[in-house]
Order: structure tokens, then sequence, then C-alpha cells
């Protein structure tokens, strides 16, 4: 135990502390309090069972909408149906990154860096006709 050198203010802060802590069970126990002179309700999370129920009344109104009409909606600017944008891989018109061109358009295959400047390599013209063989094209 360290010795009290001051008291008043070992008092203030003990008295403080149980002045917060007081605070916090009133808090606990009331679950409404008062903002700008009107009474409102703690905001609780909703329970699991209340958000299945909820998520399947969004469900049931998305899907109500849609089964009503009969003609697919186009949405995409390509025109066909089956998606609704062109991000989708079933689009013509999808933007494919490298990789997936790289994959669809070449089966097997081993990506180089190289490694001298463009200067070096117009010098040496040793390496010009094997490297024109090997320069793919997209």
């Amino acid at each position: 135990m360290r010795p009290i050198i001051y008291p008043e203010a070992e008092e203030l802060i003990r008295n403080k502390k149980q002045q917060k802590i007081d605070e916090q069970e009133g808090l606990e126990e009331s679950s409404t309090s008062t903002v700008g002179g009107r009474r409102r309700r703690r905001k609780t999370k909703d329970s699991p069972e209340e958000l299945r129920a909820k998520k399947a009344a969004r469900m049931s109104r998305s899907g109500g909408a849609s089964e009503s009409s009969s003609i697919p909606l186009k949405r995409c600017s390509c025109g066909s149906t089956g998606h609704s944008s062109k991000r989708s891989k079933d689009c013509p018109n999808h933007d494919f990154t490298l990789k997936e061109l790289m994959d669809r358009d070449l089966e097997k295959y081993t990506q180089y860096t190289v490694s001298i400047t463009f200067d070096s390599f117009i010098a040496n013209n040793n390496h010009i006709g094997p490297a024109r063989d090997k320069i793919i094209l997209l």
C-alpha cells in the first residue's frame, strides 16, 4: 500500500471514481435516455430470427417484382439476357484482365522480364533475330 501524501486529493479522486461508477450503473439500468427534451430508446441489435425475417421480406419484395414481369429486362450494353452488367463473364463485351486473357489465349506460357536497357538490346544485334520469333502480340 502506498502512503497517502495528500488526503484531500485522494478523497476527491475516490469520490469522482465512485460518481462515474454510479452514472454508468444508472445508464445500464434504464434503456431510455433523453435527447433534446424527448425520450428515446437506446438502439439495440436485431436478434438472428428478426434478421432472417427481414431478409426473407426483402427477398420476397425483390423477387415478386421480377416474377410479375414476363419480359426479361435488358440492362447490359450488349442487349442480351442472362446477365445484368458488363462485369459478368457471360457478357460478350466483358473486359478481361491481362491474366485472364493470357490464360485463355495461351494455355501454357512463361512470362519473362527483360533486365537490360533498350539501348543495349539494340546495340547488340545478336539478340534481334531470336527475340522477333518469341515476341507475342496480343
